[in-house]
C-alpha cells in the first residue's frame, strides 16, 4: 500500500513538535537553573542593574540565547499540536496555537530585546567616564527595565501562554490519545499563573502561585511532546 505524502508530512511535523516540546521542557529546566545563579528578585532601579550585573553578563547572554531558542521552538510545537487537535475542535486549537504565536512574537520583541539592551548599556556604563554621560546611560537603563514592571507585561508573558495552555487542554481532553493527566495538569499550571497575576492585586503572597505553575507546565510540554513522538510512530494520525 503507498503512503501517501500528507500521511508522511503530518508524521514529520507530529515527529518535529514532539521533539520541540521535549526540548522546551529541558530548556526551561536550564534557564531555570541559570535564572537561580543570577540570583533574585531581578533589580528595578538602574542604579541597582549596575551592581547586579557585575560578573553576570556572559551567563545572562546564555539565559538569553537559550529563551531565543525556545521561544522558537514554540512554533513547531504549536503547529504540530494543532495539526493534530484540528479534527478534534479546530476553533479551540487555532485559538490555543494563536495565543501561543502572539507569546512568541510578544516574548522576542520586549523580552528578549529589553534585557540585551540592558546588558549592553550595562558595559558602556563600565568604560564610561563618571558625568552626564553615564546619567543619559542610567536613564537608558531604567527606561528598559521599567518594561517589565507594569501590569501589562504580566498579562503579556504569564496570561497569554496561560490562556493557551488552558485551550489546548481543553482542547486534549476531548482527544481520547491523550487520556487525561496531561490536560488537568495544564488546567492546573493555566489557572495557578492566572492567579498569580490578577490574585497578587488582592493578597500579594498569591504571586507565588506562579511557581507551581511555572513547573507544572514543564510536565506538559514534556509531556506533549513525547505522545506526539509515540503517535507518529504508530501512525495513529490519520
Amino acid at each position: 500500500m503507498e503512503i501517501q505524502p500528507d500521511h508522511i508530512f503530518k508524521k514529520q511535523v507530529l515527529q518535529i513538535a514532539g521533539y520541540s516540546g521535549i526540548s522546551i521542557a529541558i530548556a526551561y529546566v536550564f534557564n531555570t537553573i541559570a535564572y537561580t545563579i543570577s540570583g533574585f528578585p531581578l533589580p528595578e532601579r538602574a542604579t541597582d542593574w549596575v551592581i547586579y550585573l557585575e560578573g553576570k553578563t556572559a551567563l545572562w547572554w546564555t539565559i538569553i540565547w537559550l529563551s531565543i531558542i525556545t521561544n522558537i521552538l514554540y512554533l513547531p510545537f504549536t503547529y504540530g499540536l494543532y495539526e493534530f487537535l484540528k479534527k478534534t475542535h479546530k476553533t479551540l486549537a487555532l485559538i490555543s496555537g494563536g495565543l501561543f504565536s502572539l507569546f512568541v512574537f510578544l516574548e522576542l520583541a520586549i523580552t528578549w530585546t529589553a534585557y540585551p539592551t540592558i546588558i549592553e548599556l550595562f558595559k558602556k556604563y563600565k568604560l564610561t567616564e563618571v558625568g552626564l554621560e553615564q546619567e543619559r546611560i542610567l536613564s537608558s537603563i531604567q527606561y528598559a527595565s521599567a518594561v517589565f514592571q507594569t501590569p501589562v507585561a504580566s498579562f503579556y508573558f504569564i496570561i497569554v501562554p496561560s490562556l493557551a495552555a488552558l485551550f489546548a487542554s481543553f482542547t486534549l481532553l476531548k482527544s481520547r490519545e491523550f487520556g487525561k493527566a496531561l490536560p488537568w495538569i495544564g488546567f492546573i499550571s493555566g489557572v495557578c499563573n492566572i492567579v498569580s497575576v490578577f490574585g497578587g492585586y488582592i493578597a500579594s503572597p498569591l504571586k507565588a502561585m506562579v511557581v507551581p505553575g511555572s513547573f507544572l507546565i514543564l510536565f506538559w510540554f514534556g509531556g506533549i511532546g513525547i505522545k506526539l513522538i509515540n503517535i507518529s510512530k504508530n501512525n495513529n494520525h490519520n
